[in-house]
């Protein structure tokens, strides 16, 4: 009869390799979240100073509508001479 011979070799020397890539994969998680927060941090800041700019046109078109309406009070009497026809009036 011929000896089994063990299917599979052991190698006591060697240590699996699958902590190795455990841990690679758990660094490219880290590494992703961290990418992943500093584009985060990134669109709120440009978000942020994109209200800022929005809220300063917001301001001056307000200022420009109250302008507006202002000379259109202003400029009233002289329009209202062609309609009544009463200019010492």
């Amino acid at each position: 009869m011929v000896p089994s011979r063990p299917l599979i070799r052991e190698h006591p020397d060697r240590s699996p390799r699958w902590p190795l890539l455990y841990f690679a994969l758990a660094g490219f998680d880290v590494l992703t979240i961290v990418i992943s927060l500093s584009i985060n941090h990134r669109l709120v800041a440009i978000y942020r100073h994109a209200v800022e700019v929005n809220q300063e046109w917001a301001e001056g078109l307000d200022r420009y509508a109250a302008l507006a309406q202002l000379a259109s009070e202003v400029n009233a009497p002289g329009n209202d001479v062609f309609d009544t026809r009463d200019v010492p009036g």
